[in-house]
C-alpha cells in the first residue's frame, strides 16, 4: 500500500474510533468519511462494509489494551501503577464497543484476540491481588465490564449535564478495587 493510501486508511480508523466512542458504532459512515477528510468512496475502498470497519477498529482497541497491559505487567504492583493503568484504559474507548464484544456474535479472529487479551489481563489482576494492592473480589472480567460501562457513550443530554460522570465513575471504581 502506498504511503498516502496508508495514511488515509489510518486516518479513517482513528476518526471512526473517535466517532464510535462518542456516538456508538452506528454512526453514519458518511460522517466518518467527512470527519476523516476523505470521500465515501475512499472509505468503502478501504472498508467495504460497516462491519469490516468496526472489526478493524476493534482490532486496534484490543491491540492498544494489550500494549497497556504489557506495560503494566513490567511495573511493580503498586497503587500508583494500578491507578495509572486504569486511567490509561479509560482513554482506549472500551465503552464504545461493550455491546459488540459478545463472543457468540463476533468473528473468530476478534474472539481469539479478546480471549488472549483477557488471559493477559487476568495475569495482571492476579499479580496485583497477590501483592495486596487490590482486593480479591476484582477480576479481569469485572474490570473490563466496569471500565466499559463507565466509558460507554452517553446521549448528549447526559454528557451536557454530567460531563465528568465517566471520570468520577472510574475514580470510584479505582477506589473500590484498592485493598
Amino acid at each position: 500500500m502506498r504511503a498516502d493510501a496508508l495514511q488515509r486508511r489510518n486516518r479513517i480508523l482513528l476518526t471512526a474510533r473517535r466517532l464510535f466512542a462518542a456516538h456508538g458504532p452506528n454512526v453514519a459512515l458518511e460522517q466518518v468519511a467527512e470527519a476523516s477528510e476523505v470521500g465515501i468512496a475512499t472509505l468503502y475502498r478501504n472498508f467495504s462494509t460497516r462491519e469490516e470497519l468496526i472489526y478493524e477498529v476493534l482490532h486496534h482497541v484490543i491491540s492498544d489494551l494489550d500494549t497497556a497491559t504489557q506495560r503494566a505487567l513490567q511495573l511493580a504492583p503498586s497503587a500508583e501503577n494500578w491507578t495509572q493503568y486504569l486511567s490509561e484504559l479509560t482513554n482506549l474507548d472500551l465503552g464504545a464497543f461493550t455491546g459488540a464484544l459478545d463472543p457468540r456474535e463476533i468473528r473468530s479472529d476478534i474472539a481469539t484476540a479478546q480471549a488472549a487479551s483477557l488471559r493477559q489481563l487476568t495475569g495482571l489482576v492476579e499479580s496485583y491481588v497477590a501483592a495486596g494492592v487490590i482486593h480479591d473480589g476484582v477480576s479481569a472480567s469485572n474490570l473490563m465490564v466496569s471500565i466499559g460501562i463507565a466509558t460507554r457513550p452517553q446521549p448528549q443530554a447526559v454528557t451536557r449535564i454530567a460531563p465528568d460522570a465517566p471520570t468520577q465513575l472510574v475514580d470510584a471504581y479505582i477506589t473500590w478495587t484498592l485493598a
